[in-house]
């Protein structure tokens, strides 16, 4: 599965090595506007993006984990959505608001 991850802090990195144990997902997409958290170790370059929209110019993304502070949340997942990602993993909170939460959920069940 063609696995994408958007936002390099602390908990995103954490996320990284957990995707890169697991045989089954390839990373394919690394996303975060701040230059610096896209430089650690052990990370091709081709894999880098500083925005989304360069990354799905670029990308099929099966699986997007979105680790990214709470606001961007609902925006980015609807993004995903509308480029064909079809599994999501948000980190908490969901979104900022129930209405937020509620229009990711009908977005996913309108695209499947």
């Amino acid at each position: 599965m063609q696995t994408g991850i958007i936002g390099l802090g602390p908990h995103g990195k954490r996320l990284h090595k957990v995707v890169e144990r697991m045989p089954e997902l390839e990373l394919v997409a690394l996303v975060d506007s701040n230059q610096e958290a896209l430089v650690f170790e052990g990370v091709e370059s081709n894999v880098k993006y500083a925005n989304t929209e360069n990354m799905y110019a670029q990308e099929r993304i099966d699986l997007l984990i979105i680790a990214t502070n709470g606001p961007s949340h609902h925006p980015l997942a609807v993004e995903a959505m509308q480029n064909g990602v079809t599994h999501l993993l948000i980190e908490k909170p969901m979104a900022c608001s129930v209405e937020e939460c509620q229009s990711i959920e009908a977005i996913a069940a309108e695209k499947g």
